[in-house]
């Protein structure tokens, strides 16, 4: 009886060692870029000059024709003739603005399409820097670098970080985003929930996907370890949150205006993007319901990796039950994206593999924090044994 009882505190020990553990990560302000970047700058130079070197080499054997890529170009050519006027496939169109701004503004300083794909190249580049800085304020250190490396070397991203799309930049914007609010929710400070505001109302002007990532991470600032009630009659923190929420939307809440006074309807570039896919596409296309359910979850496998995937799944599972309080947010805003896409999927056909890049960035840290604790709980040795034991 003893012995039982002396392996049960033990075994009481370890995990309040591992809820420490876990709780260091969450809480350490100098976790990510900050203190921590003056220990780490030759990685984070090492990462960057990397993934942008791998995506460089593939620009001049790889054309810019994917997806919508060239037509985006084409049109920010054509708003570059005519600035005072909004771009062609916003007046007309279904595309919402900042992207062919952005890209308009560097071709007028590049004058070249290969210009224009150096820049893309050049963000995506980036974002696996702010990347790094993400997963290291939400995971161990080992993980965020894992994570990290798989970004550097994920081919659906280097695919599109060489073409003048939308997606490369978005994610950029997101990512910035994403970090600095961990920066605000960690320490307050308002140049932190400025840059998080500026970034996410970018993002929120380049693709409406985006416009989902302010209110959940509005939410996910009221996460805390003492639970959902005392967090919601906390007033300073439900003030922050609902401060960062309307900051953060003011991108897609000033385009709604905007919109309204111009054409009588907040969300007539959305209303036009649902026509469009209901009517238009689908007369070409006519994809049956299954192929709507499936193609979603089977456009993350492919470009993933079943492996990546499988483990991601279980690794969402596990951060949500556990008290790693940022990483759980990632796990919250991941679903929210993944949802989007799957319902306008079901409801709006939008079929294409590339909508899913707009958050399976997010999933490679929660796969290999699910390969950390079957390896740590001895599921994976107890599933080797029979293979070695043959």
């Amino acid at each position: 009886m003893t012995g039982t009882t002396l392996t049960e505190l033990t075994e009481d020990r370890l995990d309040v060692r591992q809820l420490q553990r876990e709780s260091q990560i969450t809480v350490d302000p100098s976790a990510g870029m900050g203190a921590v970047s003056r220990r780490h700058l030759g990685l984070l130079l090492l990462l960057f000059v990397l993934a942008f070197a791998i995506r460089l080499a593939f620009i001049p054997i790889a054309p810019n024709n994917t997806t919508d890529a060239w037509q985006r170009f084409h049109d920010a050519e054509l708003w570059l003739r005519n600035p005072g006027v909004l771009p062609k496939e916003t007046s007309e169109g279904a595309w919402l603005p900042m992207h062919f701004w952005l890209l308009g503004s560097v071709l007028w300083l590049t004058k070249s399409e290969m210009g224009l794909r150096i820049f893309t190249a050049l963000l995506g580049a980036l974002t696996v820097v702010f990347c790094w800085a993400i997963f290291r304020r939400a995971f161990e250190p080992g993980i965020a670098l894992l994570s990290a490396v798989l970004l550097v070397l994920f081919d659906f991203h280097i695919t599109f970080s060489i073409t003048t799309g939308s997606e490369v930049p978005t994610i950029f914007f997101l990512a910035v985003g994403v970090y600095t609010w961990l920066r605000y929710a960690s320490e307050g400070k308002a140049v932190w929930v400025l840059l998080s505001a500026t970034m996410f109302s970018m993002a929120c002007l380049c693709r409406f996907e985006a416009w989902v990532c302010a209110p959940v991470l509005a939410l996910m600032t009221l996460d805390s370890s003492q639970g959902w009630v005392p967090a919601l009659s906390d007033r300073s923190r439900v003030k922050r949150a609902l401060g960062f929420g309307l900051l953060a939307s003011s991108g897609a809440l000033g385009w709604m205006l905007f919109s309204f006074l111009k054409w009588g309807d907040a969300l007539e570039l959305v209303h036009r993007t649902a026509q469009l896919n209901l009517h238009f596409r689908a007369a070409i296309l006519r994809h049956s319901m299954a192929f709507r359910v499936l193609t979603v979850p089977a456009s993350l496998a492919s470009s993933l990796s079943p492996l990546i995937l499988g483990l991601a799944v279980p690794g969402l599972l596990l951060v949500l039950l556990r008290p790693l309080r940022p990483a759980r947010s990632l796990a919250v805003l991941a679903l929210t994206l993944f949802a989007f896409n799957f319902y306008s999927s079901v409801r709006y056909e939008t079929t294409q593999a590339r909508y899913t890049l707009l958050y399976s960035w997010l999933l490679f840290p929660f796969a290999l924090e699910a390969l950390r604790w079957l390896l740590n709980t001895g599921v994976a040795r107890n599933f080797l044994s029979p293979l070695r034991e043959r």
